[in-house]
């Protein structure tokens, strides 16, 4: 298993961090501080920590143990949240990917402010609000239950999404949004992740409002990635910044290449794979740990490259179609997280 890791990049990713009973879980998700503890000295006993600057340094790793890199997605507030301090006990140098919407604390981020309805005012409302708002702007048939939001947005223009959003929060009876993030304050706000480099973490890209990359015109792309990440880098007083795509959701493939030659990001990082060590920055992937880590990390990764090396008789897409198939629980090996 060394190896095999120390073949590969492993860049691990979580989302919220919140301490036990904090009412910020319920509303937004993501991991318990002692589930984060629990994670991270898992991993110490197969890897090293390392930084993602240094994870994607090229070349080889030559250590005696593999490394991984750990990061988190939306600009949650890691500091007063706690997992800061988790990280720095575990000698963790992780990577906040953030939003503009977010960390300028302008909007609650689409997809989490459709959690917070769901969470605060129950299913049913949730989804007499999400449907009639997609029926008046005919953007597709009504959702069944909460979580299919996900699929439709991912087909809406993407100019709607911020419409809706305001459409579906105020119909189902919610504060004004400002005053909700005066409240809660989930993310990290500028002078935060400030705090947050003065203690050895990274700040990357996620976007402007967290839409769905591969959905963005020309123009979007500027609008929502470009632009707000270079209005970062000045805000905090860098020159070099990585971005990680909203959902892993990649552009296309030329629009990709053309975001990774305008020299704007070090890196481009999508979502679902362990990349194999010298691939090319704007190619490399992560994997979801707050899915579960032994499952995502350990369990899919190891079962795909085995699938490829247990077909000898099959070559190019054929091999690597079957050998990336959905890793589910009617596969012939499934691993429990590790928290259960």
């Amino acid at each position: 298993m060394r190896r095999f890791f120390q073949q590969r990049c492993p860049i691990v990713s979580y989302h919220a961090v919140w301490r036990e009973g904090d009412p910020r879980l319920a509303l937004f998700g993501g991991v318990s501080l002692d589930a984060l503890a629990q994670d991270l000295r898992l991993l110490a006993r197969m890897f090293d920590f390392a930084s993602l600057a240094e994870m994607l340094a090229a070349g080889a790793d030559s250590a005696a143990r593999p490394r991984v890199a750990v990061t988190f997605d939306d600009g949650f507030d890691l500091i007063a949240g706690g997992a800061a301090d988790v990280l720095e006990k575990h000698g963790v140098r992780a990577t906040v990917f953030v939003n503009s919407d977010a960390y300028r604390h302008e909007r609650v981020l689409w997809q989490h402010a459709f959690g917070v309805v769901n969470a605060l005012r129950g299913e049913a409302v949730f989804l007499r609000a999400f449907n009639a708002a997609q029926a008046r702007r005919r953007l597709g048939p009504d959702i069944a239950a909460f979580g299919d939001y996900i699929g439709a947005t991912k087909s809406w223009p993407q100019g709607h999404i911020d419409p809706v959003t305001d459409e579906v929060w105020t119909h189902c009876g919610m504060p004004p949004m400002r005053a909700f993030l005066s409240e809660h304050r989930p993310y990290l706000d500028l002078a935060a992740l400030s705090a947050w480099r003065a203690r050895g973490h990274e700040v990357g890209f996620h976007g402007k409002s967290h839409r769905w990359s591969r959905a963005l015109s020309a123009e979007e792309v500027d609008r929502q990635i470009v632009a707000p990440a270079r209005a970062l880098k000045e805000d905090l007083g860098i020159d070099k910044i990585a971005f990680a795509y909203p959902f892993g959701d990649r552009l296309a493939p030329a629009d990709e290449r053309a975001l990774a030659a305008s020299g704007a990001f070090t890196c481009l990082l999508g979502m679902d794979r362990l990349a194999r060590r010298g691939e090319p920055l704007h190619s490399i992937d992560r994997v979801e740990a707050d899915l579960g880590l032994v499952r995502h990390v350990y369990g899919r990764p190891l079962i795909r490259a085995l699938r490829r090396q247990d077909l000898p008789q099959q070559t190019g897409a054929a091999q690597k179609d079957r050998a990336d198939a959905p890793f589910t629980d009617r596969s012939p090996i499934s691993l429990q997280p590790a928290r259960d």
